[in-house]
C-alpha cells in the first residue's frame, strides 16, 4: 500500500484536466496549508503564486518550521510533480489573536479558472490555537469558524466558479462550519467539503457531498461526533500518531479502508465523553481558563518552546489562586476516574 509520496509519485504525471480532483488530491491540498507562507502566498487573491514556484522559495528560505515534519518533503514533491507544480495559490492569511483567543490560517488553489480548493489549516503549534480547540466544548461559535465564512465569501467575490473545502484537524470543522453557514448562493457553488480527522459540528450533516475521513485511532475526529458519518481508514502509526496523515494508507486513487474501529479510538472516546458529560458548561469554562493560564504564564506563546522547559509548567501551576488549582486538580481527577472506569468496563465485557 502506498502514502500521500506513493501517489504523488504514480499520478502525479497526470494533469487535472485529465481526471478531476479526488479525495487525496483533496488531502493533499488541505495538508499543504500548514506550510508557512508568509511572504511568499500574496494575501491579496488578485495575486497569485504556481505550487512549483512557493515549493522552491520556502524550501530556500530561512523559516522551515513546520507543525508536521513531513510537510518540506510534501510540498517539494508535490510542487515537482506535473499533477500539482503549476496550480496557483492565493489568499494566504494567518491570524493568532490571543485577545481574541484565535488561530485560523487559510489559503486557495486554483484547479483551473473555473475551480478553487480552499484549504483550511488545522491547529498549529501555539498556545492560542489549542486553547481555541478546547473552546469547542465553551462555546457556540468558534472566531475561526466566523473568519473561515467570510474568507470563502471573499474568494468566491473574487474568482465565482466552482469551489472545494478541505481542512486537516481543525481544518475540517471550518470546512464543516462553512458549507452549514454560509448563503444559499454560496452553497450551490461548492461541489464538495472534506473533512480530515478534524472534529464534527454535533449535529448531522445533510448533504451527500461532505466527506469526513478518520484513521482507526482517531481520536480528534471523533469530538463532537453525532451518528457514524465518516469513512475509516487504516494508518501505519499507532494511536495519536496516526492523526498524521503521511501514515494513512493509499491505494491507486482512493484510501484503504477498515472494517472498524481500533479498541483504543473506542476507548479514548467513551473516557472522554464520560469526562466531558461529568462537567457543566460553567465547569468546563473554569477549566479551560484555569488549564491555559498555566501555559500562558510560562510567557511562552508556543508549544514547542514550553515543552523544551517543562519545568516551566510546574512554576506556572504555583501561580495560579487556590480556587484555579483546586479546579485542575479536581478535573484530573475526574478524567482519571473516567478512563478508570472505562478500563474496568472493558474487562468485565
Amino acid at each position: 500500500m502506498e502514502s500521500v509520496f506513493g501517489y504523488i509519485h504514480h499520478r502525479g504525471t497526470i494533469p487535472f484536466d485529465k481526471t478531476e480532483p479526488n479525495k487525496i488530491d483533496a488531502l493533499i491540498l488541505s495538508q499543504l496549508a500548514y506550510i508557512p507562507f508568509e511572504n511568499i502566498i500574496p494575501e491579496e487573491f488578485n495575486r497569485s503564486v504556481t505550487l512549483s514556484h512557493a515549493a522552491k522559495l520556502f524550501l530556500n528560505s530561512e523559516n522551515k518550521r513546520v507543525i508536521w515534519k513531513n510537510d518540506p518533503r510534501l510540498i517539494e514533491e508535490a510542487g515537482n510533480s506535473r499533477r500539482f507544480g503549476g496550480i496557483k495559490l492565493s489568499g494566504f492569511v494567518n491570524r493568532v489573536s490571543r485577545a481574541e483567543i484565535k488561530q485560523f490560517s487559510a489559503v486557495t488553489f486554483e484547479i483551473n479558472p473555473s475551480l478553487h480548493f480552499i484549504a483550511f489549516r488545522g491547529t498549529d503549534h501555539t498556545v492560542t490555537g489549542w486553547e481555541e480547540d478546547f473552546t469547542l466544548y465553551s462555546r457556540s461559535v468558534l472566531p475561526s469558524q466566523r473568519d473561515a465564512r467570510v474568507y470563502f465569501k471573499s474568494a468566491f467575490l473574487a474568482y465565482g466558479g466552482d469551489f472545494i473545502l478541505g481542512g486537516h484537524s481543525k481544518g475540517g470543522n471550518l470546512a464543516l462550519y462553512t458549507v452549514d453557514h454560509c448563503d444559499k448562493e454560496l452553497k450551490n457553488c461548492i461541489k464538495a467539503v472534506y473533512n480530515f480527522d478534524g472534529p464534527s459540528l454535533d449535529k448531522e450533516m445533510s448533504r451527500a457531498d461532505v466527506y469526513t475521513f478518520i484513521p482507526q485511532a482517531s481520536f480528534f475526529g471523533i469530538m463532537l461526533t453525532r451518528g457514524d458519518n465518516f469513512a475509516v481508514i487504516k494508518s501505519r502509526n499507532n494511536s495519536f500518531n496516526q492523526h498524521d496523515i503521511t501514515s494513512w494508507e493509499i491505494n491507486g486513487s482512493d484510501f484503504v479502508y477498515a472494517e472498524k474501529r481500533s479498541e483504543i479510538g473506542l476507548f479514548m472516546e467513551r473516557a472522554f465523553n464520560d469526562f466531558v458529560s461529568k462537567l457543566s458548561k460553567r465547569e468546563r469554562e473554569a477549566l479551560i481558563d484555569s488549564l491555559f493560564k498555566i501555559f500562558h504564564k510560562t510567557n511562552k506563546t508556543n508549544f514547542d518552546d514550553i515543552i523544551q522547559n517543562p519545568s516551566s509548567l510546574a512554576v506556572s501551576f504555583s501561580k495560579l489562586n487556590k480556587k484555579e488549582r483546586s479546579i485542575v486538580l479536581k478535573s484530573a481527577g475526574k478524567a482519571l476516574k473516567s478512563a478508570g472506569s472505562n478500563i474496568f468496563n472493558k474487562q468485565k465485557r
